[in-house]
């Protein structure tokens, strides 16, 4: 695996994995905002099948059909 593209998340945000995966691959598929045009301008191709998002410490490959649970956060206490 190689990073292609980091960007930043609110922490809130993170708690509901679904919604920042959604936004992800809309972004990077069809996306209109300044943070889409900056990962378009770098002649970046869309996210497709296989492709990895992390959010933190886990991990989502993009499936045919949602995505897959790669790496699930791990938390100490």
């Amino acid at each position: 695996m190689e990073k292609v593209f980091t960007f930043f998340i609110p922490a809130e945000a993170t708690h509901d994995p679904e919604l920042v995966l959604e936004e992800a691959f809309e972004t990077f598929n069809i996306g209109q905002t300044a943070l889409a045009r900056d990962y378009f301008s770098r002649r970046l191709r869309t996210l497709s099948v296989g492709d990895v998002v992390a959010i933190g410490e886990s991990a989502w490959a993009c499936d045919s059909v949602g995505w897959r649970l790669l790496r699930q956060a791990t938390t100490e206490g």
